[in-house]
């Protein structure tokens, strides 16, 4: 589930609001828990979840414009990027020789490598790492039907693509009961 708008006030704090606005709403629907009462604890990596409830995971990601929630019986991460110019150097910095290559072959180079990012920042955060876990070491190969991730083959992802100026990815452990 994930709030845009333009007219929402997009400073750090407000969108940190929305996300916990978000997570309140998501785990009443699905969990009938009230976030409010939950005690919040936090991994060696500084990842949250509920102490009372491990087995129900969720993450939250935000920037200018967009904030995203997702929540899980599996463990989950999830980002979502607005489109902007990237920079040469930061693509060098997190993706790796044919990611690069895919990259530089794509029409819209800005959005593709958002592609990418996204992918990789939202696998960190599933595998409960976060951005101390270095990007460049997910590796993942993109085709028109397939995302495939290389390096952490027991997580899957759901690319969310439904704007012009924003990339959504969702990434998911799956386990044979799932």
């Amino acid at each position: 589930m994930y709030l845009g708008s333009e007219t929402m006030q997009n400073t750090p704090a407000a969108q940190h609001c929305f996300g916990e606005f978000l997570l309140t709403y998501a785990l009443y629907r699905e969990k009938k828990l009230n976030y409010a009462d939950q005690e919040i604890v936090y991994n060696r990596w500084n990842k949250p979840s509920l102490r009372d409830y491990p087995n129900i995971h969720y993450n939250i990601s935000h920037c200018k414009g967009l904030t995203a929630c997702v929540l899980s019986d599996v463990p989950v991460g999830i980002d979502v990027e607005k489109i902007r110019p990237f920079s040469i150097s930061a693509a060098k910095r997190v993706c790796e020789k044919l990611e690069m290559e895919d990259i530089q072959r794509s029409k819209d180079k800005d959005r593709h490598f958002f592609i990418y990012w996204t992918l990789k920042e939202s696998c960190v955060k599933a595998i409960g790492y976060g951005i101390t876990y270095p990007m460049k070491k997910v590796v993942f190969r993109l085709t028109d039907n397939e995302i495939r991730c290389i390096t952490q083959p027991e997580y899957h992802f759901k690319l969310i693509e439904d704007s012009s100026s924003f990339v959504i990815a969702v990434c998911y452990k799956r386990y044979e009961n799932y």
